[in-house]
Order: structure tokens, then sequence, then C-alpha cells
């Protein structure tokens, strides 16, 4: 038998041993979708009965920038200190140097990394390009009304067919569902016959915190809000069917979130987000699935943790795959795994109101099973405190009902985080100042209402 013979006897043998290709991952933020607004959306719906969905899952924030970086991060606001306030130029609302981007986690072991984002509070200038080989922007409806949200599809695919392969991670945030008060077409699918009248008249940005004449009923907001649902939904199958036409040999762990919820209750200076630490507009979806049967059979769908925060969220992506967690990271790496075993955590979402910088007003919310407390400092005073416990369901949100006298510890501990902070956040990092706002950027922050 000749050497060539055995060469290729050999190569052949290699090569029907060769180890399976490791596992790539996509995440998904569907910037603004609150926890009860998946059972309306047909794809996510069916996604969460394939895989596992959390049934309590809370933001580190109530708006965009804190919450992403508590993503991003595996940090609570009180930590990262990023986004004290939303006014330009921006100061010290950059993400920390020393933290770990969970994209810089999987770039360092060996992933291909990619970001496609509609910018805004995640525009790279805050520290969300660090650890993408390549960072995308596309623009949002508010700002470009004949964007295309398949971009992100085309742009995604590209990348990934371009990985070779290498796995990726690939990080997917779109505003569609946070720019419902556009009022486009696309948007009143569920609107009913009584809202004919307001079909024509334009964007209600500005208008959604207010009373009076010329002022949208909340309910019809809460149908245009349900009418940019869909349209995600819609998005997110495209999503999922290019990524398995461009590499049907790539398994995929798929994990879906959001940033924060959205608020349409009566009082109008509640509506909307970054307005109150509220249910509504703290509590997110997490739903995660594996396009490997093998892999998805691993989740624990018949018994996933009944309360998880968004700083655990990146540590289990890493965690479920058996790669390294940075030191850095602060959640729960286990609750992808068939048997979480952690403590539980008190969870964490905190506020900073910028209106007036010489009195900022930090706003923290700490949950513990079926009690939460909500405290406000308005410096130089003492701060307040307010105890609930978690009463009756309406549909997916929890009603909390006040509860005095009940989170004594949780006051202690609110106390402890809130001291440091201030001084942290309202001292030292005053003086760091944060990126230049650029006027493309003011710009597309106000399309966004965000100044």
């Amino acid at each position: 038998m000749t050497g060539r013979i055995l060469t290729s006897i050999l190569l052949l043998v290699l090569g029907g041993c060769a180890p399976p290709r490791p596992t790539s991952v996509l995440l998904v933020s569907l910037d603004t979708l609150r926890a009860d607004a998946v059972a309306g959306m047909p794809n996510l719906a069916r996604f969460a009965t394939g895989g596992v969905s959390f049934p309590r899952v809370y933001a580190g924030s109530n708006w965009t920038l804190p919450s992403h970086a508590t993503l991003l991060l595996s940090q609570p606001p009180s930590e990262h200190h990023a986004a004290l306030t939303g006014k330009p130029p921006l100061p010290h609302s950059t993400l920390p140097a020393a933290a770990t981007l969970l994209s810089e986690a999987f770039q360092s072991q060996g992933y291909k990394t990619f970001s496609s984002t509609e910018g805004g509070f995640l525009d790279p200038s805050f520290g969300f390009g660090r650890g993408f080989d390549q960072v995308g922007l596309v623009k949002p409806l508010s700002r470009e009304p004949a964007t295309e949200i398949d971009r992100h599809v085309d742009d995604t695919v590209a990348f990934v067919k371009s990985a070779g392969e290498a796995p990726v991670f690939a990080f997917v945030h779109t505003y569609r569902v946070h720019d419902y008060f556009l009022n486009v077409e696309r948007f009143q699918s569920e609107l009913l016959p009584e809202d004919e009248p307001w079909k024509g008249r334009g964007s209600f940005l500005g208008r959604i915190n207010v009373e009076g004449e010329g002022a949208p009923p909340p309910e019809l907001l809460h149908r245009l809000y349900r009418g940019a649902a869909l349209d995600a939904d819609r998005f997110l199958g495209r999503l999922l069917d290019g990524l398995r036409a461009a590499d049907p040999g790539r398994h995929w762990l798929v994990s879906i979130t959001s940033d924060h919820g959205e608020s349409f209750g009566p009082d109008p200076r509640r509506r909307g987000h970054g307005t109150a630490l509220s249910e509504d507009q703290l509590r997110v979806p997490w739903i995660a699935f594996a396009t490997d049967p093998k892999a998805n059979a691993r989740l624990p769908r018949a018994n996933p943790a009944a309360l998880a925060s968004a700083i655990d969220l990146a540590p289990s992506l890493l965690g479920f795959l058996g790669l390294a967690v940075p030191p850095t990271f602060r959640g729960r790496a286990d609750l992808l795994l068939p048997r979480a075993d952690g403590p539980a955590a008190t969870l964490e979402a905190s506020f900073v109101d910028g209106g007036d910088p010489a009195l900022p007003i930090p706003r923290l919310a700490l949950v513990q099973g079926d009690r939460a407390l909500r405290s406000a400092w308005r410096l130089p005073e003492a701060p307040t405190f307010d105890c609930f416990r978690r009463g009756g369901e309406r549909p997916g949100i929890a009603e909390w009902l006040v509860d005095a006298g009940q989170c004594r510890e949780l006051e202690v501990m609110a106390r402890d985080r809130l001291r440091p902070w201030v001084a942290s956040n309202f001292g030292q990092r005053a003086a760091e100042g944060g990126p230049a706002a650029s006027e493309e950027l003011v710009a597309e922050l106000k399309a966004l209402g965000y100044l």
C-alpha cells in the first residue's frame, strides 16, 4: 500500500472523527418590550415554548443606556455607574473601562464578534463597540422613515458567512417596539374602529405624558405598541430563517430579551419609560433556545428560575457553553443549566433623574422574592423608602401592594448601596467627562424621545 493511499485513509478517518463545531450565540435586544407582550407575538411565543422562558425577569434600569450596560456588563447600575443623565454632553455616561463586556468575553475565547444596533444610546461612543470585530449601525424608524429593518438580517448573515468555521457571537438590537409612538401604518394593525380619527395624526412623540386636548388615550398607545411588537416579531422570524439558511451546519444558542418595558397607566407622568421604577417598566422577557436538539434538551424548561435579573443573562450564556466567566461579572452563571443551584439573589434596578444636575435623584428598586423596596434620594435630603408585596396577577404583570414594615433589612441594603453610589457618581465621576455628543447623535436621541 503506497504512502499516498495511507495518507488518504488517515485523512478520511480523521475527518470522520472531527470534533463538532462550537455553538454560536445570538443575543437579541427588542428595546422596550415588556414581559406580557410575548403572548401576542407568534414567533417569540413559539421560541418560548420550544426553549426556556423565565417567568420573572427584572431589567437593570427603566431606560436604554444603563439597562444595556447592566445586560452586557453583568453589573447593576450602582456598580457600573453608567448613564447618570441623558442630557448632552452626556457626562460620565460611558461604560467603565475596567469592566468586561460580554462581547470581550466571547472574543477572548475565540469567537468572531458582531453587533448590529440602531444606535442612539447604544452608539459606540458610549463604549458599546468594545469587543466587537465588526460594528454595524442601522438608523431607527424614528430617524429615517424609509429605513429597512432587514438590514440587520443582511449584515448579520454576511458576517456569519465570512466567519468560516469559527463560532460567532452576534448582538442585534432594534428600537422597532420602542418606536410605536410614530403611529405609522405598519404599527396600526391592532387599532379598533374607534381609533380611526387618530390614524392620520402623525407621531405622538411629546404627547405620551400629557393629558387634555390632543393627547392620545393610553389605550390607543397600548394598541399601537402591540402592533409594533408584531412588526418586531416578524423581523425575528426573518432573522432566524436567514441565519439557518446562511450556514445550515452552524448551531446557535439564541437568547432574546429587552432593556425595559413601557407603561400605559392612567397617570400621564408615569407613562412610557424612564419615568418610574414600576413593574410595567422593569419586568422584561428572557427567552432562550438552542437550534441543536441535544443542546436544547439541556435547557431547564421544566423548572426555570422563578426570579432572575438582567445581570444573570451574560454569565449564564457563558456558563451553558462551558466558557470562562469574567471576574467582573456579578450575575449567576447557572440559570441555563439543567439544575441551577446558586443562591437566590436580591435584584436591583436603578434610575437617576437628569433634570436638574444640581439636585440629581438616585432611585433604587430592590426585589427579593415577593417583596420589593423602592427608594429615592434627593440630595442632600435623607433617602425615602416604600415597601411593597406582590399581590394578584393582571395580564402578565404582577401587582405590587403597599406593605409598610416588611422590608427593614432591604432598607439597610438600600442605604449601603445608595451611599457609595452617590459619593462615586456625583463626586469622582463628575470630573471624568464623557463622549462628545455629535449633532447626528443628538438628533437621533431627540427622535427617540430621550432629549
